[in-house]
Formats: C-alpha cells, sequence, structure tokens
C-alpha cells in the first residue's frame, strides 16, 4: 500500500489513462507491464486487466472527491 497526496493522484491516474511510463515486463506470475510510480525506486507489476480495473476505481474515486469538494464550497 502506498499513499498519494491529490496532486500525485491526479498525475499517477494520468499516466495510467495515456498509459505513459508503462513497460512490457513479463513474469511467470501473469504481470506483464511494470508501471513507474510518484515514489522513489518503488514500481508496480500489473497485469492489463488490472490496470483497467484500477483505472476504473481510481475514476471513481476522482470523481468522489470532486462531488464533495463541489458540496463542501454549497455549505
Amino acid at each position: 500500500m502506498f499513499c498519494l497526496n491529490e496532486s500525485e493522484f491526479e498525475w499517477f491516474r494520468q499516466l495510467l489513462t495515456e498509459k505513459r511510463m508503462m513497460e512490457t515486463f513479463e513474469t511467470p506470475h501473469g504481470k506483464e507491464l511494470i508501471h513507474y510510480t510518484p515514489l522513489s525506486n518503488f514500481y508496480l507489476l500489473f497485469s492489463y486487466a488490472e490496470v483497467s480495473e484500477l483505472l476504473t476505481l481510481m475514476n471513481e474515486v476522482a470523481l468522489t472527491v470532486e462531488a464533495r469538494k463541489m458540496l463542501k464550497n454549497v455549505n
């Protein structure tokens, strides 16, 4: 587990969306991609399906955060 601040989260989400900073990296346990993170010397291994699922979850989080910001400004 690693934690990202809001700007790092958006940066990482954008990289995943655009498939940047991601390289093919075959492993014997089904991971096909290596991805760099905002953290120094910390890399993540994914399958293509995992990248898709992670992006779906991150997009949901981004919408929730944006909605909370909007509601906070209403009160």
